[in-house]
């Protein structure tokens, strides 16, 4: 039986830098981000269904006909529908299976580690969990004030309206509640993105040695095989242009000269206790920000 390698963390921490170099491994195999996995499960959740049989298969198909990220992993839906037409009833892993080892034979023939990657699957571990029972995963985080100036960038190119301040915040505080509850469970390996810039090959040793896999070198190679094989898509290059060269540590203190105080300090007072946890300084409190009323006053 294949393994299951899930790699979640917030928005904008490393997950796609993160799948580029494990998927640079010839024993792991990750297609590009898609959502029809949680998708299909909440539809069968609903339906108060636990197979995908003729009733429900429509349905079954029509979600990865809308998913346009499954656009990107380039299968023939019409093939997947005729197999499950063969199939009497299917579990629902069997039928992520063949699919997922659909794309492992037409793009890492000899992984036997079938990957995915999803920062919104952050807050669906357990979910994640019970439908694999053979699951593994591994958890990215970083400096949320790092988070929210990139969302800020990002943002504008999604089009989104949503704020980045509060989608820093939020995001990094359902990190903590998952590192507060998984982390020393063995099934699980977090790790900070400033630690797999700093030291990629160290931390790629290691994350192997936890998937008792061999080390590659072409795994720090993983910008150039991105260049050649358009691991991540050339429509989404717009925001993930570092993925085309090696990781720079001088972009880890970016976000000091870009963002603002007043941001600086929202991020700082909603998440002070979260931060000085994982090792980030903090200049302000809401102890600062009541002394500063009350000397108002």
């Amino acid at each position: 039986m294949d393994s299951w390698l899930f790699i979640v963390g917030p928005q904008r921490s490393g997950t796609t830098l993160l799948r580029l170099m494990l998927t640079s491994n010839s024993s792991i195999s990750i297609p590009p981000e898609s959502q029809f996995v949680v998708r299909t499960d909440k539809l069968l959740e609903k339906r108060k269904e636990d197979i995908i049989n003729h009733t429900n298969q429509a349905e079954v198909i029509s979600i990865i006909e809308r998913d346009k990220k499954f656009e990107e992993w380039d299968l023939p839906i019409t093939e997947i529908s005729q197999w499950m037409n063969t199939q009497k009833s299917l579990t629902p892993e069997k039928y992520y299976s063949f699919i997922y080892n659909k794309y492992r034979d037409l793009n890492d023939e000899s992984a036997f580690i079938i990957g995915d990657k999803n920062p919104d699957y952050l807050v669906e571990t357990d979910r994640l969990k019970n439908m694999f029972k053979k699951a593994f995963f591994l958890v990215t985080y970083r400096d949320p004030r790092a988070i929210s100036e990139s969302l800020k960038l990002a943002n504008k190119h999604w089009k989104k309206q949503s704020s980045h301040l509060v989608q820093a915040v939020k995001t990094f505080k359902d990190f903590t509640s998952l590192y507060e509850k998984f982390s020393r469970d063995s099934d699980y390996y977090f790790i900070s993105y400033e630690q797999l810039v700093l030291e990629p090959k160290a931390t790629l040793v290691s994350i192997c040695n936890w998937l008792e896999i061999e080390y590659e070198d072409s795994m720090m190679n993983y910008y150039k095989i991105n260049k050649q094989k358009e691991l991540v898509h050339p429509s989404r290059l717009v925001w993930h242009e570092n993925t085309l060269r090696a990781p720079d540590s001088k972009l880890l203190s970016r976000w000091m000269g870009s963002i603002t105080e007043n941001d600086r300090k929202y991020i700082e007072r909603s998440l002070k206790k979260e931060m000085k946890k994982f090792g980030y300084e903090a200049k302000y409190s809401l102890f600062n920000r009541l002394c500063e009323i009350f000397q108002r006053k």
